[in-house]
């Protein structure tokens, strides 16, 4: 049985836009490195670049140390990082 490739989405200019253009949704501090949220089609790789959100340093840190935590907020940081996405397609 052939299973589908995952989907690879690339942008290295999406994050660098997360970066000069959001903030962190928790403590409104931004110019961050964004953070890749979970590939719902390839398990635990984090490698869609669609699927980041600008998050300061002390909430990045935290999710990669707890990511459990970040599980349980994952359906509204799956709607923040949509919504940025497609803010950012209608900028190109």
């Amino acid at each position: 049985m052939m299973f589908p490739k995952p989907t690879k989405v690339k942008d290295k200019k999406y994050g660098r836009w997360l970066a000069e253009n959001k903030v962190c949704f928790h403590c409104g501090r931004g110019g961050y490195p964004p953070h890749h949220l979970w590939n719902p089609e390839g398990g635990r790789r984090r490698n869609r670049d669609d699927r980041q959100i600008e998050i300061c340093f002390d909430l990045h840190r935290f999710y990669h140390d707890h990511p459990e935590e970040e599980r349980k907020v994952e359906p509204m940081l799956e709607k923040i990082a949509k919504e940025c996405w497609d803010e950012y397609q209608r900028t190109i």
